[in-house]
This record gives structure tokens, C-alpha cells and sequence, in this order.
């Protein structure tokens, strides 16, 4: 492949950008739709922990309910004292 022909290439791969400006506005959109899909069962608390990402707040839900499934499992017999 000559020099020309790799330029050829990579003048096709390069998105114009208008194509370049959908992408972002695309991405942007479905970032909007991911957050409100997130945020929609979420506790005051943690909806304030969105922004840290070592909270992972997203799946706070899920461990609440993995939790209260498990406390039944785990409780004490009514006689145990």
C-alpha cells in the first residue's frame, strides 16, 4: 500500500462532522436515559451519591433487597432467650 492509498484510507474512516455532532448527541441521550432509568428507584441519600462513583449507588436497590431476603434466613428463633 503506497502512502497515497493510506491516505485515501483514512480520509474515508474519519467521520465528517456533522456524523461526528450525531454521535455525541446520540451518546448524550442515551447517558440522559441511562441516569433517569438509575435515579427513578433510588433513596434521597443516594441519589446525592450519584456523583461519586466509588458509592456505586446504581445498585443500591439491589442490595437492599438481596439484604432483606437474606435477614429472614438469619434471624434468631423466637426462644433464644
Amino acid at each position: 500500500m503506497t502512502t497515497e492509498e493510506s491516505s485515501d484510507t483514512n480520509r474515508k474512516n474519519r467521520l465528517c462532522p456533522e456524523k461526528s455532532a450525531e454521535c455525541v448527541r446520540i451518546m448524550e441521550d442515551r447517558k440522559k436515559e441511562r441516569m433517569k432509568m438509575l435515579t427513578r428507584n433510588l433513596e434521597v441519600c443516594d441519589l446525592l451519591d450519584m456523583r461519586n462513583p466509588q458509592s456505586v449507588a446504581e445498585f443500591a436497590p439491589a442490595i437492599y433487597k438481596f439484604l432483606h431476603q437474606q435477614e429472614a434466613h438469619h434471624q434468631y428463633k423466637e426462644d433464644f432467650m
